[in-house]
């Protein structure tokens, strides 16, 4: 049977995080390793981490940020494969099961659909926006935008190991980056069902918006080294991806009720890449939340 090491990066985790280890512990493919890297948090994460034992282990490390403290687990990991998972986030209890079914020789990393729940205006969102993720050679598609959840990944070990790991000089693009090296290395499978429950509330609606587009930059500069195209249609790629970055930006914006913030990033998403829908979002960024709810949220 394959065996599979969980590695959970925690922060400051407690009040979420007994929710998440019981979803992994309700996991139908049970030859786990479960690795708790409490990154310096100063609440009681590391007491709800050892208080459960075997299959669980604890890992305390000095704050170094997620890339690390989840590097920290990959470089502890002893299982054929990874899977990785945030401290808040939550599984279905099929989710292992149903990713090593679709392990094959050729194809060594599966990643899934996600849901996400928790807060009011951002609950019911998927991954996949109601198409379908790709499979395959997914390089170029990934090159576009990130569409895999750090929490839908079960990846070889040894590729992630091969591919680098969570690169530290990304803060928010780490895994994007990691999605791009692994995905040279081997085949991808994703299945389309959102078998991971990502969790929105305060604390993962703060992402800083320049740092978004600084890491973006940086992905994009190493991604568009990996596919043929003529210069001028990367640059037009580049534009294309940075703006959605900003509509992001935008949007947990508006959810924040950061108006001033909204609008700069739509004017933003709309001078890169000048289209109808950027229009809108611009438009709907003017109006302000009760007339966006009117208009509707394409």
């Amino acid at each position: 049977m394959p065996t599979v090491s969980v590695i959970i990066p925690a922060y400051n985790a407690a009040e979420f995080l007994a929710e998440t280890l019981d979803s992994v512990l309700l996991q139908t493919h049970s030859a786990l390793e479960v690795l708790v890297v409490d990154d310096g948090s100063s609440d009681d994460t590391s007491a709800v981490a050892a208080s459960y034992g075997p299959p669980v282990r604890l890992i305390r490390t000095e704050n170094q940020g997620a890339a690390l403290a989840r590097n920290t687990g990959i470089d502890t990991a002893t299982a054929e494969f990874a899977a990785f998972l945030d401290a808040d986030d939550l599984w279905e209890p099929d989710k292992l099961a149903r990713q090593l079914d679709r392990i094959d020789e050729r194809c060594r990393f599966v990643y899934t659909d996600t849901i996400s729940f928790g807060h009011e205006e951002l609950t019911g969102i998927r991954m996949s926006s109601g198409g379908l993720l790709p499979s395959g050679d997914i390089v170029a598609k990934l090159i576009e935008g990130n569409f895999i959840a750090t929490s839908s990944v079960l990846l070889d070990l040894e590729i992630a190991r091969r591919a680098g790991g969570f690169d530290p000089k990304f803060r928010i693009a780490q895994d994007w980056i990691l999605w791009l090296r692994a995905a040279r290395l081997t085949r991808v499978a994703a299945i389309q069902e959102p078998l991971v429950r990502y969790r929105m509330h305060s604390g993962s609606l703060g992402s800083d918006i320049e740092q978004r587009i600084s890491d973006c930059h940086g992905v994009l500069d190493e991604g568009l080294t990996m596919v043929e195209m003529p210069e001028a249609s990367k640059a037009k790629l580049r534009n294309r991806v940075v703006a959605n970055e900003y509509l992001y930006g935008a949007r947990l914006a508006a959810a924040q009720r950061r108006g001033a913030l909204a609008r700069r990033c739509s004017w933003a998403a709309f001078s890169l890449h000048p289209t109808p829908y950027t229009a809108k979002q611009v438009i709907k960024s003017l109006l302000g939340p009760r007339l966006t709810r009117w208009l509707g949220s394409g």
